[in-house]
């Protein structure tokens, strides 16, 4: 039986003139110093993405030092790179199973970012994850509000594909 049997499809619709508007994309990726291991597959998989976009690094480790070791990991960046500390002492030394609730505070702290910044679209990709070169090209080309991509890991789908209608 599909655990996603109740799963609806969400409807959300552009606002008006969307269509209209320059595309700016903000690429954002929250970590921690637990993924250290991967970091370079990652930084360097985002640095072979092609087209314009910002990046968006939320460093969200227990350690204050980690800012600092993530700002200097990202001298020379091809695109616009930020780092910005993301830290909640209700989330610290949590374990594991509570990832998700972490993940959704830091996605909703991005937010303000998105709309200040006037990004148009965001790409949300984990610190230990790298995409082909051509991802945001291809997800753009859905032309959806929502895209989620495929993931795939040993040949198993770890994330549907899922778009929203206009």
């Amino acid at each position: 039986e599909s655990k996603f049997r109740d799963l609806k499809l969400l409807k959300v619709s552009k606002p008006e003139g969307f269509d209209a508007l320059p595309i700016k994309v903000l690429v954002v990726t929250p970590t921690t110093n637990a993924y250290d291991y991967c970091w370079n597959e990652y930084w360097n998989g985002i640095q072979e993405m092609e087209g314009e976009f910002d990046v968006l690094i939320i460093e969200n480790s227990d350690y204050e030092e980690t800012i600092r070791e993530m700002t200097k990991r990202i001298e020379g960046a091809k695109h616009p790179t930020t780092v910005k500390r993301w830290y909640n002492a209700r989330f610290a030394n949590k374990l594991y199973s509570e990832a998700q609730e972490k993940l959704s505070a830091i996605y909703n702290f991005v937010t303000p970012i998105l709309i200040e910044g006037k990004y148009t679209h965001m790409m949300m990709i984990e610190s230990d994850v790298t995409a082909p070169p051509d991802t945001i090209k291809r997800l753009l080309a859905v032309k959806q509000p929502i895209v989620q991509a495929l993931m795939m890991r040993n040949g198993l789908i770890l994330h549907g594909y899922i778009t929203g209608g206009g």
